[in-house]
């Protein structure tokens, strides 16, 4: 049913690739994604999306690899209580950064990696790391997915840390 309405795809990687932020980018993840900048920048597309969008901008669809992030979310602070998050209650999630979260787990992490993909592919707006491939594919088919609704001027993906990332 919140496919009906405008909604914002996070794509929140809060995992292995933590440390390789801070390494090869110089940038701490722990401050770039943490719930309260996703929610900064949610804020930000709200504002941006008023006048183009005809409903209010309030519901966020967080695609994330961190159960920890999904906790934040739950026991989010009041100023988050106008937005409606909606996740993938099924899927598997670390609760730590040090190790691959989907090493053991690989035959029920797919379907789920491929519901988020989806699922942020349709989103109006995207917030997320470049350093992941999940949100550069999303990107990418997200822009082709909605050649026709949007401008392709507009700027509809906000990065949080890497502005642009890649592959060699």
């Amino acid at each position: 049913p919140f496919l009906s309405v405008p909604y914002i795809g996070m794509n929140i990687r809060f995992t292995d690739n933590v440390s390789d932020l801070l390494r090869d980018f110089g940038r701490d993840a722990s401050i770039t994604r943490n719930v309260t900048n996703f929610m900064h920048n949610a804020a930000l597309i709200r504002q941006q999306a008023k006048d183009k969008i005809a409903v209010k901008l309030s519901t966020i669809f967080i695609a994330t690899d961190n159960s920890v992030v999904i906790e934040q979310l739950q026991k989010a602070p009041s100023q988050y209580n106008d937005w409606t998050f909606v996740y993938q209650s099924s899927v598997v999630r670390s609760e730590r950064t040090d190790h691959v979260w989907f090493k053991n787990v690989r035959e029920n992490a797919a379907p789920g990696m491929v519901a988020d993909v989806e699922l942020l592919r349709r989103a109006d707006y995207l917030i997320g790391s470049f350093q992941s491939n999940v949100y550069r594919l999303a990107c990418e088919l997200n822009t082709a997915y909605h050649y026709q609704n949007y401008s392709w001027w507009e700027v509809r993906h906000r990065p949080v840390d890497v502005e642009w990332y890649e592959d060699p």
